[in-house]
């Protein structure tokens, strides 16, 4: 005979076994404690699994929307290019059109210089050729620019060979090859950083033109006109806003994630054997 019963006023359930064999009994007793912790763990890791599944589908819908709203930002980026108030910490919304044109006036020349000096840079890139090229590359104070560490090692590399060959040295000894191929692969890397720059001065000069093009539009506004546009800068904070909340929102939801990814590897509500049976 079985008889499992649970203990009011509490969290623990009794099981009793009673059969002619004690040893049977005490086993059978035994296994269904077992078997019922198994099957409590189960149901909380079922249960887990199916708020994580869940949990999932969500992230995907959001990833999605963050998407969604990435590309709505960047259409209104190329079409009226970078707004003119977005490194200012006042908010668009509270200046007037008149202000907003002569915000315009002044940072128009700031944008001509840059362009201006991109163009140079671009130039320069295209002119020069072997170390003159990497010489003068390394030289540009640009957060992209890779081609100072290579060059400085590469720099370093010929000191120590012309040190080598102040010690007596042979053109052929072994290490003198060795600094020859490591100043040779300097070089070459030097300049795959550089064609990268000057891709991306190409890619930067793109932008700040269509901006210049932009300013000077906007200058032969009216200030009439100009309600359209503050109109499209409003349009552009409120997609600024979907998309940087929705980003938010996905951050959140990954954390969570990860939460319950860390709880599904044990029960939420541990279920333990109080007594085995004796």
């Amino acid at each position: 005979m079985t008889r499992i019963t649970p203990r009011r006023g509490t969290d623990f359930i009794e099981i009793t076994v009673k059969h002619k064999s004690k040893p049977l009994a005490i086993l059978v007793a035994n296994t269904i404690a077992q078997t019922s912790v198994e099957h409590s763990q189960q149901i909380s890791r079922n249960r887990a699994e199916r708020a994580l599944e869940a949990l999932d589908d969500e992230i995907t819908a959001q990833s999605v929307l963050v998407q969604d709203h990435r590309k709505e930002l960047t259409i209104l980026i190329q079409q009226y290019g970078i707004p003119i108030n977005s490194s200012d910490n006042s908010s668009p919304l509270s200046i007037t059109e008149k202000e907003m044109l002569e915000n315009v006036g002044e940072k128009l020349p700031r944008f001509k210089e840059r362009q201006t000096q991109t163009t140079i840079q671009i130039q320069k890139l295209t002119e020069l050729s072997g170390e003159a090229l990497i010489r003068y590359a390394a030289g540009l104070d640009l957060p992209e620019n890779q081609v100072p560490y290579h060059y400085s090692q590469y720099l370093e590399t010929k000191n120590q060979r012309l040190a080598l060959i102040a010690e007596g040295l042979k053109t052929n000894h072994p290490n003198l090859l060795a600094l020859d191929e490591r100043a040779k692969n300097l070089m070459a890397e030097a300049h795959k950083e550089a064609t990268s720059l000057k891709a991306n001065l190409e890619t930067k000069f793109d932008l700040i033109s269509r901006q210049v093009k932009r300013l000077n539009e906007m200058l032969k506004t009216s200030e009439k006109d100009l309600i359209g546009l503050s109109l499209a800068q409003n349009q552009y904070n409120q997609a600024k806003e979907a998309y940087e909340q929705s980003r938010a929102m996905l951050r959140d939801m990954k954390i969570k994630q990860q939460e319950a990814r860390v709880l599904l590897k044990r029960p939420h509500s541990p279920v333990t054997i109080h007594e085995y049976a004796q």
